[in-house]
This record gives structure tokens, sequence and C-alpha cells, in this order.
């Protein structure tokens, strides 16, 4: 399905009704002097699109097997750091590894949880 054109001109003229629907999801091509020039989406669907050729470069790249195995892996990351956030302690890298006070940064203000010897 082919994307809406705009004008630049009438994208200035309306930018408040084609700024709501792109919030509602819709995307356009804007257009100057009928040449497309730019695409008007959202910012989850750029962040997505790009996000996607991304793990495909990498996986290109043989960083990672597979699409599932790279967003396997940073779903693991994304876990952890929500656990960290939400009970204020940090999953230890190494069982050897010392403990000391957690150092409150402006995302975590816990400094009774030990924590490894990197800082919060």
């Amino acid at each position: 399905m082919a994307l809406e054109e705009v004008g630049v001109r009438q994208l200035r003229q309306q930018a408040s009704a084609y700024l709501r629907r792109v919030a509602e999801g819709e995307s356009f091509v804007v257009t100057d002097y009928g040449k497309p020039v730019a695409v008007l989406a959202s910012t989850m669907e750029a962040v997505r699109a790009r996000s996607e050729e991304v793990v495909q470069r990498l996986v290109d790249a043989g960083e990672y097997p597979s699409v599932d195995a790279a967003l396997a892996e940073d779903a693991a990351r994304l876990a952890e750091r929500a656990r960290h956030r939400i009970i204020g302690d940090a999953p230890r890298r190494y069982d050897s590894a010392p403990t000391t006070a957690c150092q409150p940064t402006a995302h975590c203000h816990s400094t009774t949880r030990p924590s490894p010897a990197v800082a919060c």
C-alpha cells in the first residue's frame, strides 16, 4: 500500500491535523513541488524500522546466529535492568565478585542493598 502524499504547503497549513493522523498510526510522504523529500511517520514506527535493520546487519555480520537469538539476548538484558530498577539490586556478574554499598544515582537511590563492585 502506497503512502499518501502531502505537499509542504498543505502540511504547513494543516500541521496539527496531519500530526494527529500520524499519532493514530498513519504515515505520509512529504513532497516539495511533487518530488518526495521526506516521510512523516510516528517515532515508534521509525525506531522499529531502524531497529530491525540494525539487528539484521548484526546477524549478517555474524554477531548473532539469528534475529531471534539477538532479540532473546536483548530481552534478557532488558529484564535484568528492569529487575535492578524494581528491587534495587544488580545481579552478580561473577560468583566471587566482592560486594559494596550501592552508589546512589539518578535512577537508583538505594544505599543499603549490596551490589557488585561495578557501580549500579
